[in-house]
């Protein structure tokens, strides 16, 4: 998959996905499925226009956190059958008027037919709708598909829902949302070994700093690595019995029946069930008993 600046110019025509398209949720596959879809009864490419906000002007995004990197959701995107993808920083075309910033999907890129959701803005200050892209799309000869909202479990699916699910640990929900588990894919790291003299060994992952927080506890979990997928159980949090201080949280992940050495290995945990809240226990005794008995909680 291609991955363009704003300046690309394209010379044949597509179908192209608009939208920030971060988590790459229910509501986005259903953009992002109808635009491959028409592409391939087309015969031409499906792109998606999105952005990287590294200079956090898009507040409400920055404030409430990122589900995935851009990376992740690049993956994502790709796994969907899209083409190729244009994403350019946020400040780079954020001042376009509506009508120029058609006129630069439509003639630069030769889009043919967009896709977006019924709540997508656009132009300087958001001043564009679904509705005044439809109308300005029209004039450059391309169609303009709107999505509605979709909703799961009677709540609409949208990524400040999946958010507030995260910040809540209410994982079940968040991955219904999403339409899959929510997953934390970064390096395996090195810690104190405290777990492995005393308690469980653990691998232990950190977080991207603009990740959302995901709600400190622990939670029934699978481990994918090599291959292979294992039963698990991840502490997100501070570890308060073993750890006097940790600056930020961090997921720490018991793999089930399995001691592979992973220091420097990727790997992708997805998160199942909430199981309990994280607490401080009065010896590591106490807490190496409730560990046995979140391992098995976690089996079940």
């Amino acid at each position: 998959m291609n991955i363009f600046a704003l300046d690309v110019k394209l010379n044949e025509p597509c179908t192209l996905a608009l939208g920030y398209f971060d988590g790459v949720h229910l509501g986005h596959q259903r953009v992002i499925e109808l635009a491959v879809k028409k592409a391939k009864e087309k015969g031409i490419k499906c792109g998606v226009f999105t952005f990287t906000d590294e200079n956090r002007l898009c507040r409400k995004k920055a404030e409430r956190g990122e589900i995935y990197t851009r990376k992740r959701c690049l993956e994502y995107l790709e796994d969907l059958g899209i083409d190729f993808v244009i994403m350019p920083d946020f400040k780079e075309f954020c001042s376009l008027a509506p009508i120029e910033f058609v006129n630069l999907i439509c003639e630069r890129y030769g889009a043919r037919a967009l896709f977006c959701g019924e709540d997508y803005k656009f132009g300087k200050q958001a001043s564009g709708n679904a509705e005044k892209l439809s109308e300005l799309a029209k004039k450059e000869g391309a169609e303009v598909f709107v999505c509605k909202k979709v909703s799961e479990n009677g709540v609409l699916v949208s990524s400040t829902a999946i958010c507030a699910a995260l910040k809540e640990g209410n994982i079940e929900l968040a991955n219904a949302l999403l339409g899959r588990p929510f997953s934390i894919k970064s390096e395996v790291v090195g810690g104190k070994h405290i777990g492995k003299k005393h308690l469980y060994p653990t691998v232990n992952q950190h977080f991207d700093k603009d990740s959302v927080p995901v709600k400190n506890a622990v939670y029934a979990s699978r481990a994918s690595f090599n291959g292979k997928t294992y039963p698990a159980v991840t502490n997100i949090g501070f570890c308060p019995t073993v750890q006097s201080k940790k600056e930020e949280p961090v997921a720490e992940t018991y793999i089930i029946d399995e001691n592979a050495e992973l220091y420097g290995s990727i790997i992708e945990v997805e998160l199942l069930r909430r199981l309990r809240d994280e607490k401080k226990f009065d010896s590591i005794e106490a807490l190496k008993e409730q560990i046995s008995a979140d391992i098995e909680a976690a089996r079940k």
